[in-house]
């Protein structure tokens, strides 16, 4: 079991090797949750979209969706007019 010292302001480091063992890397976010006596801490994975540009391919503007989302409403819709 690894040891921190809380700080008067709430604060605590998380040791060495628990940070490398879970790829924590400063200003990566970790929710805490209580559990029975303990707290659990998750590291929270979350990336912003803009970490996702480049990513899918496709013909249409990323910045003008909104024809391609009509399109694919208008598609469902007409497919399960014709499941009836």
């Amino acid at each position: 079991m690894q040891i921190a010292k809380l700080s008067s302001k709430g604060q605590i480091s998380i040791p060495q090797a628990i940070r490398e063992a879970a790829h924590l890397e400063p200003g990566d976010h970790v929710g805490f949750e209580l559990r029975g006596d303990g707290i659990v801490l998750t590291p929270i994975r979350q990336r912003p979209l803009s970490s996702f540009k480049g990513v899918w391919r496709t013909e249409v503007p990323v910045d003008d969706l909104a024809p391609l989302r009509q399109q694919r409403a208008s598609d469902w819709a007409t497919r399960y007019r014709e499941e009836d």
